[in-house]
């Protein structure tokens, strides 16, 4: 099987170093694969693959490099004290979600395991090694290239993470969208400059004694809450806006959103995160997952500045028919945009209120 054994990222080693990962001499181990830090603008730059079929330096725009035989197995400890456990999944956006993962299938070998069809969103999923890669179609990329986004790692304890980290750093827990795991995005302020958010174990590995069941109490409260997807920017890959925080597009790899990143795109054409737990054989390749149902029902006018529950409940209704709202119990921009895009595709009248037929529709 081809699969990642490193990932080049360009920027301050010292910040992630910071927010809790065990750095060495620019380099540090997430799981069984290597990260090695570089100078340059924040970014994923390139990924090496073990076993590839035929060595290539570019997979549809995703700079590429086929991992020597004698690649030596990383020696740096992995005993980070934000007790990361290894990779959740690699986030890679395109414009053609056939095209990019036709190419990752052609030059790995390794098939599309499964598509997710979310409103505007599609999100195709491989495996590689121990890494999920999923791969993310939207509108407002543009141009023939894919680009790598972000990525989510998984740990022992969110909640343990997030105190260790305090609420400026990550954002509280909330459910994610794969039934019974915690999701929690890592602001802009702790300065990676990349999308990155911090994952539950899948409830599986904990039930096969892959893992020790840390806060399980946690883990199966979050099945019984519907899972939300976050918001937030979608630069161009081709030109990306140099006034916007790079990590303000971490909609591309969690399920709860900072309130204080200012989203560059309308609701619709934000992306989402579902972090599948994905094996061999348990899925059909090509086959589809339904967005989950909104489990709760609106019974008062919203409009821009309202929160609490009753806002929280239009957030999962929208995110749950395809138009991604922050998780954020407030009426902000990003459910405005959410709500009016809903309004658009109903015929409704758009002015960002919900009021009864709006909330009927």
């Amino acid at each position: 099987m081809t699969a990642v054994v490193e990932i080049t990222v360009a920027g301050n080693a010292d910040a992630w170093s910071a927010i809790g990962l065990h750095v060495v001499d620019n380099q540090a181990v997430v799981g069984g694969i290597r990260l090695r830090f570089v100078d340059g603008p924040p970014a994923v730059q390139s990924w090496t693959l073990a076993d590839l079929p035929e060595p290539v330096t570019d997979i549809d725009g995703l700079a590429t490099i086929a991992a020597p035989e004698s690649l030596a197995t990383p020696t740096i400890a992995s005993d980070h004290p934000l007790g990361i456990l290894g990779f959740d999944h690699l986030v890679v956006m395109t414009s053609s979600l056939e095209r990019t993962c036709d190419a990752i299938a052609a030059a790995t070998g390794e098939p599309l395991k499964r598509i997710r069809e979310a409103g505007p969103i599609r999100q195709g999923f491989h495996r590689l090694g121990e890494m999920i890669v999923e791969v993310v179609e939207n509108a407002q990329v543009t141009g023939n290239a894919a680009g790598f986004w972000g990525f989510v790692w998984n740990v022992a304890d969110l909640h343990a993470a997030a105190d260790m980290l305090g609420a400026d750093v990550l954002t509280p827990p909330k459910a994610a969208v794969q039934p019974g795991r915690l999701i929690a995005t890592v602001r802009s302020s702790a300065g990676l400059g990349i999308p990155m958010a911090l994952m539950t174990v899948p409830l599986r590995e904990v039930r096969t004694g892959k893992l020790s069941p840390m806060s399980r109490s946690y883990r199966i409260l979050g099945a019984a809450v519907v899972g939300m997807l976050v918001l937030g920017g979608l630069a161009k890959l081709s030109d990306r806006d140099p006034s916007v925080d790079p990590a303000v597009a971490a909609a591309a790899v969690t399920s709860t959103s900072d309130p204080a990143l200012t989203p560059v795109l309308p609701a619709a054409e934000t992306t989402a995160a579902v972090a599948i737990d994905i094996e061999d054989g348990d899925v059909t390749p090509g086959s589809t997952i339904a967005p989950p149902a909104a489990a709760c029902s609106i019974d008062q006018a919203l409009k821009p500045g309202a929160s609490g529950d009753q806002v929280a409940c239009l957030d999962a209704q929208l995110t749950a028919v395809g138009y991604p709202a922050a998780a954020d119990s407030s009426f902000d921009a990003t459910t405005d945009a959410a709500v009016r895009a809903f309004q658009t595709a109903n015929s409704l009248y758009v002015d960002g209120i919900v009021g009864r037929r709006t909330a009927e529709a």
